[in-house]
Formats: C-alpha cells, sequence, structure tokens
C-alpha cells in the first residue's frame, strides 16, 4: 500500500465546486450564516474564490473552527406532547460552506477507492 504521503491531491475545479453547488438543497444556515440558496446564485467569480479557498484548506490540511461547530435545534416529534422533552429530537445545523467541501472531497474518495477497487462491492456509500 502507498503511503499517504506519496499520493499527490489534484487540485480542486471550478467545475467540481460548480457542480456540487447545483446539487445544494435549500436548507438552514449553519453557524456561518451562509444560506445554501446564497450559494447556488452563484457567479463564476464566486465560484473561482470558493474553489481557491477549498484548495488552501486542502493544502494546508485546517479545517476553519467555524465550520466545525453546529447550531442545535429541537424539532418537535408529529403527534407528540410539546411539554416533554423526548418528544423532540436535536438537529444539527452545519456551515454550508463545511458541507459543501466535504462533499467534493467524499466525491473524490469514493472514485478513488472504485478506481483501486478497494471499496468491497456491498458496502454502504453515505
Amino acid at each position: 500500500m502507498q503511503n499517504t504521503s506519496d499520493i499527490k491531491w489534484k487540485k480542486i475545479t471550478p467545475e467540481e465546486v460548480k457542480w456540487h453547488m447545483k446539487q445544494l438543497r435549500n436548507s438552514a444556515t449553519g453557524p456561518d450564516n451562509i444560506y445554501n440558496r446564497c450559494l447556488t446564485n452563484y457567479t463564476s467569480q464566486l465560484i473561482d474564490h470558493l474553489t481557491l479557498l477549498f484548495n488552501s484548506i486542502v493544502d494546508v490540511g485546517y479545517i476553519p473552527s467555524m465550520w466545525e461547530k453546529a447550531n442545535i435545534i429541537l424539532l418537535l416529534k408529529p403527534n407528540k406532547d410539546k411539554q416533554q422533552l423526548s418528544s423532540y429530537r436535536p438537529i444539527s445545523l452545519l456551515s454550508c460552506l463545511g458541507k459543501l467541501l466535504k462533499r467534493i472531497i467524499k466525491q473524490r474518495l469514493l472514485l478513488e477507492l472504485k478506481a483501486r477497487n478497494i471499496l468491497p462491492q456491498h458496502q454502504a456509500e453515505f
């Protein structure tokens, strides 16, 4: 098996960023207060800036601390007593930019695992 330091990570391309931005669903904002709908109304300038940002993050290996935080909200379960704490389920609202970068990396990892025939056929993908 190759040492991970021997593997050269290709730069994230604007096309990758654009494709993944098109896949975003509208969702609530996380701690960074950036909405997915702001990202889906992109310009080429925004894509270029995000591509540069994502490549810098990958090169340095540092995730912004804001992207590692979550806002937690409680949603009332259907037909449950709102006076009971057990009637609620917690939802984590994460950074939209952080989720976008994670999707790009996840897609690349899956492609690499499949290309190297490392991923078992019955392995579930998340």
